[in-house]
């Protein structure tokens, strides 16, 4: 029951991953290519940092940061590369 109520959140996020991608095959491919640049430039950001930081916790005496906020780092990082991808072509 614990596991089953940890992991609730996670449906609304599924959803909110199936609205996304819904958006993205509506719309044209120049706003396709906004998103799937931002999401790229977020996920290697994101993923880059992470990996970094977990060798500065285990090796450096970082303290630990909970894999919890690798989600809202990820968004920050997509809307910040979205608006400057945005503002390139603007």
């Amino acid at each position: 029951l614990v596991i089953v109520l940890a992991l609730a959140p996670v449906a609304p996020m599924l959803m909110m991953l199936r609205a996304y991608l819904m958006f993205v095959r509506a719309v044209d491919e120049f706003q396709r290519r906004l998103q799937s640049e931002a999401v790229a430039i977020a996920a290697a950001i994101t993923l880059f940092a992470s990996f970094a930081y977990g060798f500065l916790e285990e090796w450096a005496g970082f303290p630990h940061v909970p894999m919890i906020w690798v989600l809202p780092v990820f968004s920050f990082v997509f809307g910040v590369a979205h608006l400057v991808i945005w503002r390139r072509y603007k």
